[in-house]
Parts: structure tokens; C-alpha cells; sequence
């Protein structure tokens, strides 16, 4: 008996099959469609096929996760500018999105950057979480003839 194309689809999203090895998965939640029924059966498969794309996977999230927690960061660097009445640029958020994503991907160490009277610093602690550290130095000098 010929299976019409929704009664194959909806088939494939009840037992999704591995895109890598063809293993069938039990899924424990409902599936959407076919691109979202692969994406979970690659993700609990256990061929390594499937091990591959977990590990991009995690990567992608990680790298989000990260992306994330360096914007806030900016954000509350932002925040602390302000309230010692310092403006952070845009550009200046660019910069440190961009520098600080290199220490995230482990190109760079840690980047130190002096903005006026504020020096940020953005490195990885020893568990590898994102660190900002921002000091703050105000001088009060006068010129003497």
C-alpha cells in the first residue's frame, strides 16, 4: 500500500531518523517538521556522524552564549562610563566586541584598552567564563609657573 506524502512526513517526524547512520530515534517532544525531526535525532544519535554535529552544535552555542556575555558586558561598561560622566562610543563598542571575541576564540590572551580616564581589561578566568575588569583613576593636577 502507497504511504501519501503527509503520512510519510508525519511518519518521520514520530520516529526521526539519524541523518548520518539512518537510526531511528524515539522523540520526547513534538517535532515541527522534518529539518527540526533530523536536528534531534542528530542530536541523540550516538554514531559519529551525529558526534560531529553535537560538537558544532555545542561550538554554536558556546560561541552565542559568549557573544552574549560580551555584549552585556559592553553594556555595563557602557553604564559605568556614564556615570563618570564618560560617553562609550559606538565605535568604541565595536572595538571591544571585536578584540574581545578574539580572546573568546583564544587568538588573543587578554586585551587591555585605556578610554579616557577608564581602563578596561577583557580576559578568560581560569574556567574559562569571560572577565571585564574596568578601573577608573581621576587626577586632579595644576599647572605651577
Amino acid at each position: 500500500m502507497n504511504k501519501s506524502k503527509k503520512e510519510e512526513i508525519r511518519e518521520e517526524l514520530v520516529m526521526p531518523r539519524c541523518p548520518f547512520c539512518g537510526q531511528a530515534i524515539i522523540a520526547d517532544r513534538e517535532l515541527i517538521d522534518k529539518k527540526d525531526a533530523e536536528h534531534y535525532a542528530a542530536m541523540h544519535c550516538k554514531c559519529k556522524g551525529a558526534q560531529g554535529y553535537q560538537e558544532k552544535e555545542r561550538m554554536k552555542e558556546e560561541r552565542r552564549r559568549a557573544e552574549q556575555a560580551l555584549r552585556d558586558g559592553i553594556d555595563a561598561l557602557g553604564q559605568f562610563c556614564e556615570s563618570k560622566r564618560h560617553f562609550l562610543h559606538e565605535d568604541s563598542r565595536k572595538m571591544l566586541f571585536s578584540v574581545g571575541m578574539e580572546v573568546v576564540r583564544g587568538h588573543i590572551d587578554s586585551v587591555s584598552v585605556k578610554l579616557g580616564s577608564i581602563k578596561v581589561s577583557v580576559k578568560l578566568d581560569n574556567d574559562g567564563k569571560l572577565f571585564f575588569k574596568k578601573n577608573y583613576t581621576e587626577t586632579d593636577s595644576v599647572r605651577v609657573l
